[in-house]
C-alpha cells in the first residue's frame, strides 16, 4: 500500500479491493432506515427547509459516490464528523467526504444543493440518506446511537465493507483534482 497525496486528500492506493463485500446503495439505505425506525420522507415545511439552510445532510459512501458519478465532484469535499463526540457515541472524529456548504453572508453553512427553497437533488434520486430520512420532529430516543440517524450514516465511513467504495471515491476525487490543475 502506498500513499499518494492529492491536494489535501491523502489516498491509499490499495491494489485489490475486490475482497471487500458491499451492499448496494438501496440496501444500505434500507438497513439504516430499519435501524433508526424511519422511512423516506418528503417534507417541505419551513422547519425542514431550515435544516438545509444550516448544514448539508450526510451521505453514506454509496451516496457520495453516486454524486461524484453524476458529475458533482466539485460539490463534495473531505471533512470529519465530530458531533458524535458530544453525544458520547464516538471518541474521535470520523473522516469522510461530504457535500460542501456555502460560504456567503446570506446563508453561511447552507447546502450547496439548496436553491429557491428546495433541494436540487430531491427529484433526481441523488439525495443523501440523511436527507431522505430526516424530519423536523426528533424524539429523545433518537439521541441514542442505535436510533440516531446521523450516527448511523457516519459510521458507514468506518465499516470495512465500504473500504472499496471509499477508495473509489478517493481515486475519483484525485482524478478530478488533477484535471483541474
Amino acid at each position: 500500500m502506498t500513499d499518494k497525496p492529492c491536494g489535501g486528500l491523502a489516498t491509499s492506493r490499495i491494489a485489490d479491493t475486490s475482497f471487500y463485500t458491499t451492499m448496494s446503495r438501496e440496501e444500505v439505505f434500507e438497513r439504516i432506515a430499519n435501524q433508526v425506525g424511519r422511512h423516506n420522507v418528503s417534507c417541505n415545511c419551513e422547519k425542514c427547509k431550515q435544516m438545509c439552510q444550516r448544514t448539508p445532510c450526510l451521505g453514506t459512501p454509496h451516496d457520495i459516490l453516486a454524486l461524484i458519478d453524476a458529475g458533482y465532484a466539485d460539490k463534495v469535499c473531505y471533512t470529519e464528523w465530530a458531533a458524535g463526540i458530544l453525544l458520547g457515541h464516538i471518541s474521535q472524529p470520523i473522516p469522510m467526504v461530504q457535500i460542501k456548504s456555502t460560504n456567503n453572508a446570506k446563508h453561511d453553512g447552507c447546502c450547496v444543493f439548496f436553491h429557491d427553497g428546495k433541494c436540487d437533488l430531491h427529484d433526481n434520486g441523488l439525495k443523501p440518506t440523511e436527507g431522505k430520512l430526516s424530519h423536523h420532529d426528533v424524539s429523545i430516543k433518537e439521541l441514542r446511537k442505535e436510533y440516531n440517524l446521523t450516527y448511523q450514516v457516519a459510521i458507514e465511513w468506518v465499516k470495512e465493507e465500504n473500504f472499496g467504495i471509499i477508495k473509489e471515491i478517493a481515486d475519483k476525487l484525485c482524478d478530478y483534482m488533477n484535471k483541474k490543475k
